[in-house]
């Protein structure tokens, strides 16, 4: 990949980049994390840094966290 050029992925866009444990692994990106991408190969499932992937070339969409509200029944008791 030239140094000029930016390719933003997308889950289903298959890499290949050096995981978490060092390993260099080639697979379909499934989902994106904070600091993280996991990736599939098959039946396994890997991590790659995300600045691991941006020292390549690559950009990728912006984190979404979920968030979960629950709303509570705040009834006044007689």
């Amino acid at each position: 990949m030239n140094d000029t050029e930016i390719k933003k992925l997308n889950i289903g866009d298959t890499i290949t980049a050096t995981t978490v444990d060092e390993c260099v692994k080639t697979g379909v990106i499934t989902s994106f994390g904070e600091h993280v991408v996991i990736i599939s190969c098959g039946v396994y499932h890997y991590m790659i840094r995300k600045s691991e992937l941006q020292e390549q070339g690559y950009q990728m969409p912006a984190f979404k966290k979920k968030v979960q509200y629950s709303i509570k029944n705040l009834a006044k008791r007689a």
